[in-house]
């Protein structure tokens, strides 16, 4: 997961600031979120390059003519589990971007105090999003990127010809989008941001914000 701008270097730096019991606390909470069943069949899903119709459905809009139901997208093409699950096993907390005010502030909490534990989840929620986005940028599924750029710009061309059925429908970027974060523009890694908080949404339930108050520091 390792980029020229963050190197697995320099998120084990980053890491060397915790102390032994934070960062084996944080690697067993980690590993224990991305073992589980739900994190395997989302980022199985993202490496396939569409969701399936379950998870379509449960943050989308029925639309007909989607690829997953034109192709009915049922389940999850074959190896695609099985790269999942390798790719969660070679995986290490240092591949990932990890913002040093972050784990500074996770650093001076005491382990299972509240302040402890609401660091905790920053950080794992952080590390399902960073995951779903690099994920995604591969683009080295049985189903790419393209193939559903393809179909939103159809549909989005039908709109502009005033295609009564597209008329209030608005297509997503990508496939893999979160009801209330669709706006690639809006993100720093931009359509991978996107996919990234459908992944964090689909393993925990919910995409996680933290309010740090106007000094950014509060918790």
């Amino acid at each position: 997961m390792s980029s020229p701008s963050s190197p697995a270097s320099q998120g084990s730096a980053i890491l060397d600031v915790l102390g032994h019991e934070h960062r084996n606390m944080l690697e067993r909470a980690v590993r224990n979120v991305l073992g589980t069943e739900v994190a395997e069949l989302v980022y199985a899903q993202i490496l396939d390059g569409l969701p399936i119709e379950k998870s379509l459905r449960d943050s989308s809009d029925y639309v007909r003519d989607h690829p997953v139901h034109s192709l009915q997208h049922a389940e999850i093409c074959p190896g695609y589990i099985d790269k999942a699950r390798e790719f969660m096993k070679q995986f290490d907390l240092s591949q990932l971007q990890l913002d040093l005010k972050t784990i500074k502030a996770f650093a001076d909490t005491v382990p299972v105090s509240e302040t402890f534990n609401l660091r905790l989840i920053e950080i794992v929620a952080v590390a399902c999003h960073q995951i779903g986005a690099f994920l995604f940028n591969l683009d080295d599924g049985a189903h790419k990127h393209k193939l559903y750029e393809d179909w939103r710009q159809s549909v989005l061309e039908e709109k502009e010809r005033g295609v009564e059925s597209r008329r209030y429908y608005d297509p997503p970027a990508i496939a893999f989008c979160h009801r209330a974060y669709r706006y690639p523009e809006q993100y720093p890694k931009g359509p991978a941001d996107v996919a990234g908080y459908w992944a964090e949404s689909k393993i925990l339930g919910g995409v996680i914000v933290f309010d740090r108050g106007e000094t950014e520091q509060e918790v």
